[in-house]
């Protein structure tokens, strides 16, 4: 984060974008970004204070749009706040601003007859104020919100490229006669058949699949499935999650 500003309900976050273009490259490299922030513990009066925190962009010249909101009650122990920003981050990849900026609010309920929200009484690590030799020592050890962009190296891209090309233009890619590729073959599991199970009426089965050839397996125990047929041994490529 290159700056910061609180203003009573709200505190901005300004970030280099330029920088970021630079480390992520391509806009299709990223899949996914947060703005992390450290919620400060609480003491005193704001203890157990509980606020819903707003995460906005700024669009435009003046214009801000919602991102985020959520609850967040102050505690004794310090804890760290995640924000979804990825479609923000996608824009500052494809656009040109050097900057971006976002600003989290407290909400502000209608019913108000201010139209003001209360001050924000969650305290956010890097817009404390230090005076004297303070200053430069704490500036040492804040812990300042940061966007935490997850994105594909730019030479694995060049990569599965090619492999997807080459699946294209090989029809014999999966189906030759040497296991040379990792490829998904199928494998249906018959509920009563394989596994016995004759307390499941509806469906009969599933497609399982499994992996052959030169894979990239994450060989741990949540990634095997009972041994069926033979081909226990074999990694899995179903999912982790099924719903009947």
């Amino acid at each position: 984060m290159e700056r910061w500003r609180p203003q009573g309900h709200s505190v901005f976050f300004v970030f280099n974008v330029s920088r970021v273009r630079a480390e992520v490259g391509s806009e299709a490299l990223l899949y996914r970004a947060e703005l992390r922030m450290l919620r400060q513990r609480a003491g005193g009066e704001s203890a157990g204070t509980e606020q819903r925190l707003e995460l906005y962009q700024v669009y435009g010249n003046t214009s801000w749009r919602y991102l985020h909101g959520r609850s967040v009650r102050a505690t004794a122990e310090d804890e760290w706040l995640s924000f979804d920003v990825t479609d923000a981050v996608h824009q500052w990849l494809s656009g040109s601003d050097p900057l971006g900026v976002f600003r989290l609010s407290v909400h502000c309920p209608c019913e108000l007859s201010s139209g003001r929200a209360d001050e924000m009484r969650i305290s956010i690590e890097g817009f404390e104020q230090q005076r004297g030799d303070m200053q430069s020592i704490a500036k040492k050890h804040r812990r300042v919100p940061f966007v935490l962009a997850m994105a594909l190296p730019a030479e694995r891209a060049n990569e599965l490229h090619s492999a997807r090309r080459r699946r294209d233009l090989d029809a014999e890619y999966c189906f030759g006669t040497d296991e040379k590729n990792c490829c998904v073959r199928p494998l249906y599991i018959d509920f009563r058949k394989d596994l016995q199970w004759k307390w499941i009426h509806e469906p009969k089965g599933y497609m399982a699949n499994f992996c052959m050839g030169p894979c990239p397996y994450i060989w741990s125990a949540d990634t095997q499935y009972t041994k069926v047929g033979g081909r226990g041994g074999a990694g899995m490529c179903v999912g982790g999650v099924m719903e009947v």
